[in-house]
């Protein structure tokens, strides 16, 4: 078994996988409150997933190679694991690496490495763009909401409306806006630029899975969404 972070294969530094991982299921960010007289305590359920934290089991024959192994294992970035070659992770390796010999006399080590991985596996290859041009049905395959990119074409004033929760007013627009959920932020048509103005809501939109319905009014004429499907 091998991996692939940020690009490079764990098997080009002869670094492989001695076991699959150990993925729990996230937990969710709750506080709990203890009321006088009341049996259990109340929980508050703030919406949100925390971190998986597990170990990966590694192990690499050539010694030499060992510095380029642990530097390789450090910082944050992509991560897919060859038996789950379907999804990857946003991981996060702190340091505290320990390489040990797996054998006495044996050159070999075998790397015990922490991470942190967010709690949704997004799926790979990533879906196309989505282009509409008069509304219509998108269905979320996944398990989880994406947090998607939706590029807004108007010129003028309109309502975006992403299933029933979400709805994204325009007002003033000479070209459209872009709103990316993931990064909580709103770009013009370059991507780049922010947009401080002239676009309002309540929350960023996600996709739940399953159909979402998507139509607009006033002068918006298209969409494209970049879905970033993702699984729990």
């Amino acid at each position: 078994m091998h991996m692939i972070y940020n690009g490079v294969n764990s098997a080009t530094l002869g670094l492989y996988l001695a076991e699959e991982p150990t993925i729990t299921q996230p937990e969710r960010q709750v506080d709990t409150i203890t009321v006088p007289g009341r049996a259990g305590e109340v929980i508050i359920d703030k919406g949100g997933l925390k971190d998986v934290k597990t170990e990966l089991k590694c192990y690499i024959r050539d010694v030499a190679k060992l510095p380029q192994a642990m530097a390789y294992l450090t910082g944050s970035g992509k991560l897919t694991i060859s038996t789950d070659a379907g999804h990857e992770y946003r991981a996060y390796f702190p340091g505290g690496a320990e390489a040990d010999r797996l054998i006495r006399n044996l050159a070999a080590r075998e790397i015990t490495v922490p991470v942190r991985l967010k709690p949704y596996r997004y799926r790979i290859p990533e879906a196309a763009d989505i282009t509409l041009t008069t509304g219509g049905i998108v269905a979320n395959p996944g398990t989880a909401k994406s947090a998607p990119r939706i590029a807004i074409t108007c010129t003028g004033t309109g309502t975006l409306y992403i299933g029933t929760a979400y709805s994204i007013d325009l007002e003033g627009q000479t070209g459209g806006c872009i709103v990316d959920t993931d990064a909580m932020d709103v770009y013009a048509m370059d991507g780049v630029t922010p947009m401080y103005s002239g676009v309002s809501m309540e929350d960023f939109p996600f996709l739940a899975p399953g159909n979402n319905n998507i139509s607009w009014t006033g002068d918006i004429s298209g969409v494209k969404i970049t879905p970033r499907w993702r699984d729990l």
